[in-house]
């Protein structure tokens, strides 16, 4: 969003794949995002409980959500050993996830929540699907503000009819790309 506002002043912008759209828009200092999530046939969205603090919750992208004592220091948490049994599957559930730590601290005006992406292997600066899983998993209502690692937040909202997420957007690279017609004689 920010490289097309950047290079065509695009501020607004629409998505479709499968049953979801997603509209999207520049806003100071990052982008919006507004989608509709719910169930569908095929049952793409699920929250169970796995554990007595933890959640596996299926956006059509499988998380383990764990809450975090938020009287612990979840920095230190060794977040890449939690998360290694979860990311091939054989952890609290037994799908391949993505895995969050989430402290919900006391009086606080946001969440801290620490993100392992399956497929990076890695503890990532900031995940948006890891703030609907995890504000799902813990049954929040209304808007809630979730701290990443990277000190970046990111507010999240549901209403009735659709969620509203809205933090940073940065540009982490650039590239070209080059694209060769499939199936054409060369």
């Amino acid at each position: 969003m920010v490289l097309l506002h950047r290079l065509f002043d695009i501020t607004q912008v629409q998505i479709r794949f499968a049953n979801v759209v997603i509209e999207a828009w520049v806003v100071p200092g990052g982008a919006r995002l507004q989608f509709a999530l719910q169930a569908s046939a095929g049952n793409d969205l699920e929250v169970s409980a796995i554990g007595p603090r933890a959640w596996f919750v299926n956006l059509a992208d499988p998380h383990v959500v764990i809450d975090w004592d938020a009287n612990a220091a979840m920095h230190e948490a060794p977040l890449a050993d939690i998360a290694a049994a979860h990311a091939s599957g054989g952890g609290l559930s037994d799908r391949p996830s993505n895995c969050h730590l989430v402290a919900r601290d006391g009086g606080s005006e946001y969440h801290r929540i620490r993100s392992f992406e399956r497929r990076v292997e890695a503890e990532t600066l900031a995940c948006g699907s890891g703030c609907v899983a995890s504000y799902l998993a813990l049954s929040l209502e209304g808007e809630h503000v979730f701290q990443t690692t990277s000190g970046d937040r990111i507010r999240l909202a549901k209403t009735r009819s659709h969620w509203s997420l809205e933090g940073p957007a940065l540009m982490v690279f650039d590239t070209d790309v080059r694209i060769v017609a499939l199936g054409g004689a060369a």
